[in-house]
This record gives C-alpha cells, structure tokens and sequence, in this order.
C-alpha cells in the first residue's frame, strides 16, 4: 500500500507541475503579438483560451490555486482511503 500512496503522491505532484506550467506558458503567450493571433484573441474563443493582457497577479492566483488543490488532494485522498 505504501508504494501505491507514494506513486499517487507522484503522479499528483506531476499534474500539479505540468498544469502551473502550462498556465504560465499560455499567460507568457499573451506578450507575442501578431495580426492574426490578435485578431483571434478578439474573438470568444480566443479571449477564453488564450486571454488578452499579461497579468503577473494572474501567475500567481494559478500557481497558488494549484497548490492549494494539490495540498488538499494529498489531505482528503488518504482520509478517504482510511475510510
């Protein structure tokens, strides 16, 4: 059981890290500008997948969301498996 915890413990800290950086690369995008990514970011789709201005304050609220979910996973998950 301990080396099934210790994986899940793993696999958790790597979608953690894999999301913060996949947020932090879309919201680093949004400083290259050219026509045709604005004109698409102008669009809904594009303002939802994509966003329209760089915001430092924005990095850090994804990165301490993902924190929080990961240390709340590693709290309730054992609990959880306790029961």
């Amino acid at each position: 059981m301990t080396k099934n915890v210790t994986n899940l413990a793993a696999s958790v800290m790597s979608i953690a890290l894999l999301a913060g950086t996949l947020c932090t690369a879309v919201e680093f995008f949004k400083l290259y500008h050219s026509p045709a990514l604005d004109g698409f970011r102008l669009t809904i789709p594009g303002m939802l997948l994509l966003g329209r201005t760089f915001s430092v304050w924005d990095l850090a609220a994804y990165w301490v969301a993902i924190s929080f979910g990961t240390i709340l996973d590693k709290v309730i998950r054992p609990a959880a498996q306790i029961k």
